[in-house]
């Protein structure tokens, strides 16, 4: 299984955020480009959250529950994640992991609560 806590999504541009949206999570094994279409990977399954509600004056919010892809089914390595909208598809923006995640077939990914971070401009 493997295990990590994501980086912050610092280059997204998010507006709607906190409850109001429910996105999907995508990884890429390398940088997703302006339409987030590039370098998708080949566990391409994604995943639905919504984003806490920020303490007052915070900066950053996190997934309000646990991401998981399990059963991976190609060797690779991840180093970005995508946003999109669940309902539209809209592509919100994406952001480069602190630590790339390097998987096996058969693993286990997860992003626990609150480590799929985004900072609000």
């Amino acid at each position: 299984m493997t295990s990590f806590a994501a980086g912050k999504l610092t280059e997204t541009m998010l507006s709607p955020l906190h409850g109001l949206v429910t996105f999907t999570a995508m990884f890429h094994t390398g940088n997703p480009g302006p339409a987030g279409s590039e370098h998708v990977a080949g566990e391409n399954t994604k995943k639905s959250f919504q984003f806490a509600a920020p303490a007052p004056l915070a900066r950053v919010v996190g997934n309000s529950a646990a991401l998981e892809w399990t059963e991976v089914k190609f060797k690779e390595t991840y180093t970005f994640v995508s946003l999109r909208s669940t309902v539209s598809e809209e592509f919100y923006g994406y952001g480069e992991l602190l630590v790339p995640v390097a998987v096996e077939v058969g693993d286990t990914v997860r992003f626990n609560i609150n480590t799929l971070q985004i900072e609000i401009p």
